[in-house]
């Protein structure tokens, strides 16, 4: 399993919090959680997942809290979508470290402060490029 690098488990029903597990996956490049029931916030420990590449959470209302900062040391990171979340919309500062991201969130251009955020507002695409 430690050599497991894509992991889609998209519109599964999965329900609950994100399993703290899913960091024992070392060379993990791509995970793909969109349209679930997550719920919970998104834990520290993804900060492990360092080959990560795309992270996709988009479609969990249940979702909360804010990005930690962990997130910022996935320096290979190249998506991240959290649209269609409960998941605070404000952009930690670390995330404009990452220049080869692709950040999609429902946010409002006041709280991107990134050149590399996308928003959403309502059915608006707004690009801070």
């Amino acid at each position: 399993m430690s050599s497991m690098i894509r992991l889609e488990l998209f519109d599964n029903q999965l329900e609950g919090p994100i399993a703290m597990e899913i960091s024992q996956l070392s060379r993990l490049q791509y995970l793909f959680l969109e349209r679930n029931d997550i719920s919970g916030t998104i834990a520290t420990e993804m900060g492990k997942l360092t080959n990560l590449l795309s992270l996709q959470l988009q479609e969990n209302d249940q979702l909360q809290g804010s990005l930690p900062s962990e997130i910022g040391l996935l320096t290979r990171l190249r998506f991240l979508n959290v649209t269609a979340t409960d998941v605070s919309v404000e952009v930690p500062s670390v995330l404009c470290n990452l220049p080869e991201l692709q950040f999609e969130a429902e946010c409002s251009p006041s709280l991107c402060g990134c050149n590399n955020c996308t928003c959403f507002d309502g059915s608006r695409l707004l690009n801070m490029q």
